[in-house]
């Protein structure tokens, strides 16, 4: 099973690792990213860390960009970043080396390059719906958040909120600390003034501080294990 989900979907058993400087997957959610098959990091690593790996990423970056629609004459690749210009943290490092500009919304379509039975690995589309698509849609950089309830007033937000404000705006509602080293912020001009001043925001020590509220916990023990069970039968685990 292994063999063939490594063969047909994401191509890895057919890559000659001892001649591979970079690559990418051809499967959600990594179809965009590009690793670099460094030295003492990957099982057969040949790029060498420092100089080598710097102008390895130039040069694949230089030439994404020379990259047009043959009709258009329009940039395909708008934006390319490497690693610590996206994340931070002590996995970064786990992180793809570079990352192309998915989310635009003029931006490239995926499609995996195994060619189908009698079919052919590159086509031209002249007019119409690429019905042989594989995605009907996908992520954009842009999103939208709806808060609905009693804690919340009638009001528009506006640019400024992130995904990341996300999850101590949960918390908060769940009357839990926050840990201080979580990246974003409650989203304070959602709530009513009579809320906030009424449910203070509060912070914990940190993501692994001993002294955490527990009585926030949302699994039992036999729900943890039963959804620690679902993640390894799904692989992410």
């Amino acid at each position: 099973m292994r063999k063939k989900w490594e063969t047909r979907l994401t191509s890895l058993s057919t890559i000659d690792w001892a001649r591979t400087r970079a690559y990418c997957y051809e499967i959600l959610p990594t179809y965009t990213n590009i690793w670099i098959n460094l030295k003492d990091k990957r099982p057969q690593g040949i790029v060498n860390p420092g100089t080598e790996y710097n102008e390895l990423l130039d040069f694949l970056t230089a030439k994404l960009y020379e990259l047009e629609d043959p009709k258009t004459g329009k940039k395909i690749v708008k934006n390319i970043f490497r690693k610590d210009e996206v994340y931070t943290g002590p996995y970064t490092e786990m992180a793809p080396d570079l990352l192309l500009s998915w989310w635009d919304d003029d931006s490239f379509t995926i499609r995996p390059s195994t060619a189908k039975k009698g079919g052919k690995i590159v086509r031209s589309l002249d007019e119409g719906f690429d019905n042989l698509v594989n995605w009907s849609g996908t992520h954009r950089f842009k999103g939208i958040f709806l808060l609905k309830g009693k804690p919340f007033k009638n009001v528009h937000i506006g640019d400024g909120t992130n995904i990341v404000d996300l999850a101590p705006t949960l918390l908060y509602l769940m009357g839990c600390p926050i840990p201080q080293d979580m990246d974003g912020k409650v989203i304070a001009a959602a709530f009513k003034e009579d809320y906030l001043k009424s449910n203070l925001v509060k912070y914990d020590g940190g993501s692994s501080s001993e002294d955490r509220d527990i009585s926030c916990d949302t699994y039992s023990e036999e729900e943890a294990a039963m959804v620690e069970k679902r993640l390894k039968s799904l692989g992410y685990i």
